[in-house]
Order: structure tokens, then sequence, then C-alpha cells
């Protein structure tokens, strides 16, 4: 209890001190430490202990007032350095989510349906580039590249075999979402029985040097995967707006009746986005398997789901919703689990997009009249 002689300066009215009262503990605190030069010995009135004369010495009021500055600054400078070391994990993960959902966006936009075979075509991706490179001895970017094909190739055949037969039948959109549920199935039972349930992983050594940028350090798999997913950004937002193959994607999504009729073979431009959509795919699962360097046939399923989160978040068919809830999403992940816990990541970034889609129902970049079109 404060003496009621002094309760004015050492406490306020909640019951703390106050800044007088603080400042009088913390000169208290200087003379009663002993960080004095000289010898320690009694002062004048038998209590504190005082430096050579009985006087507290400048070193001593220095030292306390640097400790407690220094406490300050870099617990400070702490706080500030996990923030951005989370920040950049969170750009890192969510622009492979960003590329994912970028595919989902492709063929929503091009041909009104959710592809749920984008998830093995994932899947299948991450395991070619693990054998490029640990089979093969390729580097990273050629391996990318091999799993960017083979994804290409699936796409290919999941349009010619599950999507064009659909299409010329005029089916409803159920029967297409039911028959890439099919092929998704499919893959990841073809990889079960090629490369079984164990979990596979890049070489150890593979990327990860850490390079400290001050504020946060940053590996080369990280440097890998963020420039990767932002190049094939950048290009196929390139594509879409300055190509004639772009705007032939563009037109076709718009009405494919009527880019029929101005002479753009909406066949083919159909078979070419599906394709363009795998590649990215099998592109983004490189880069999960390098992120989280663990590779598995049922890895496909969660990230499909993510993406497709991503999709309804960012605007149906919109390539830069699609982008901007990749990151979203991918920070909101990183965050949740540096400053909570890891059980509860996916659903403090699902009810986020939950809170998100109560704002806006129609997803943070969808465009009035146009359903969010590419």
């Amino acid at each position: 209890m404060v003496p009621r002689l002094f309760a004015p300066i050492f406490s306020n009215e909640g019951g703390g001190f106050s800044v007088i009262g603080k400042f009088c503990l913390f000169f208290l605190r200087v003379i009663n430490t002993g960080w004095y030069r000289g010898d320690f010995r009694p002062c004048c009135i038998g209590v504190l202990p005082c430096g050579r004369g009985g006087f507290l010495s400048f070193y001593g009021f220095c030292k306390v007032l640097s400790e407690v500055w220094a406490k300050k600054y870099f617990s400070r400078r702490g706080k500030v350095i996990v923030f951005f070391q989370q920040l950049v994990n969170g750009l890192t993960l969510g622009s492979a989510y960003a590329v994912i959902a970028i595919g989902y966006t492709l063929v929503f936009g091009v041909l009104n349906i959710v592809n749920m075979a984008h998830g093995g075509i994932f899947m299948i991706g991450a395991y070619i580039g693990l054998l490029l490179v640990t089979e093969a001895g390729m580097n990273i970017f050629p391996a990318l590249a091999g799993a960017m094909i083979g994804g290409a190739v699936l796409g290919y055949a999941l349009e010619l075999l599950a999507l064009r037969p659909l299409r010329k039948h005029k089916a409803t959109h159920l029967a297409p979402l039911i028959s890439t549920i099919g092929v998704s199935t499919f893959l990841e039972s073809v990889a079960l029985m090629v490369w079984g349930p164990q979990t596979r992983s890049f070489p150890s050594a593979f990327g990860n040097e850490l390079m400290d940028m001050g504020v946060f350090k940053i590996s080369g798999i990280q440097i890998i995967s963020l420039g990767t997913a932002v190049v094939l950004m950048v290009l196929l937002t390139v594509m879409l707006n300055r190509t004639k193959v772009g705007k032939a994607i563009r037109a076709t999504s718009e009405n494919a009746e009527t880019a029929g009729l101005l002479g753009i073979n909406t066949g083919r431009i159909i078979t070419l986005t599906v394709m363009l959509a795998s590649a990215l795919g099998a592109a983004a699962g490189v880069l999960i398997g390098l992120s989280f360097n663990a590779i598995e046939p049922t890895m496909g399923t969660s990230m499909g789901l993510k993406g497709l989160a991503v999709l309804i978040m960012g605007g149906l068919g919109n390539v830069e919703g699609a982008m901007a809830g990749g990151f979203i999403l991918g920070i909101a992940e990183v965050f949740s689990v540096a400053y909570g816990t890891s059980s509860y990541r996916d659903a403090v970034a699902f009810g986020l997009i939950i809170l998100i889609l109560f704002i806006r129902p129609e997803g943070l970049f969808a465009k009035a009249g146009k359903g969010g079109r590419p």
C-alpha cells in the first residue's frame, strides 16, 4: 500500500503507478543497484551502498539507463523481425496458392465449370518435378518446365476424354463436375500404385541456404518459389491482355457462340485454356513440394480445396482476384501459426474467407455485369 501522503505522486486513479511514480521508482532502483565504480561501502545514511565519497556514480546511472533502453529496443526489433519473417513466409506460400487458383480461374472463365481434376494434375506435376530432379539429375528450372509440359499433356487428355464429349452432347454443368472428380480420383489411384503411399521429398541440401536480409531471412527455395510464381503470373497477365491468343481466350469466355461467329476457333481455344491451366497446376505442385518438402498422393485433395476457396474469394473467373486471394490465404495461414497454433491454421484461413464473402458475396474483384471473366 502507498502511504496517503505520497498517493498523489506514486498512484493514479486505477491504483497503479503514475508517470512521476514510475520515474521515482526507477531512480530508487538506480540508487540501490550498487553499480558503481570504486569500492562499495555504506553511505552516510548507513543503508544504501555508494561509490567513493558516498555519492552515486554517473557510470551506474548510465548503465541502468542503457540496459532499460536496450531491452525495449531489442524486444521491439525482435517483434519486427518476426513480423517480416512471417510475412515473407506467407507471401511465398500464397504465391503457390495463387498459381493453383489461376488454373481454376481459367477453366471456369472459359467453360463455366469447376475443374475438380486440377488437384490431381497438381499432384502428378509435383511427382514429375521430383523424378526429374532425383532420377534425371536436372536442375529445378528444367524440372519445373518438364512438370509443366507433363501437366499440359494431362490437360489435353482431360479435355479430349472427359470434357469434349460432354460439351458436344450439351450436358448440364453438373456432368463435367462429376467427370473431373472421377479423373482426380483416377490420378490419385495411379499415383498410389506407382509411387506408394509414403511421403517423398526433394534432396535435403536442395536450396536450404539462408540469406540474411536484415529484418528477415530467406532461403533459396523461397526465392525460387516466390520468383517463379510471380514470373508465371506476370507472363499470364501479359498474354491475356496483349496477345491475340489471350484476346481470343477472353472473347470465348464472354460468349463462345459470338466468338465463333467472329472467326475464332473456340474448340481449339478451350483445349489450349485447359492445357495452360493444367501446366500452371503442375508448376504449383512443384513449388508446394519445394516449400513443404513433402510430396504424397493425397496432397492434391487439400490443395485443390484451397485453390477452389481462393477462386471463390477472389471472384469467379477473375485472374487478378485469384492472385490476390492466394496471397491473402497464404499470409493468413502463416500468421495464424506464428501468433496462434498450427492446429487452427486452416480454420483461421477459411474463417477469413467466409468473413470476406459475408462482406462481398461476389468476391473481392468480381466485376458487375461480367461475372468476373478473365
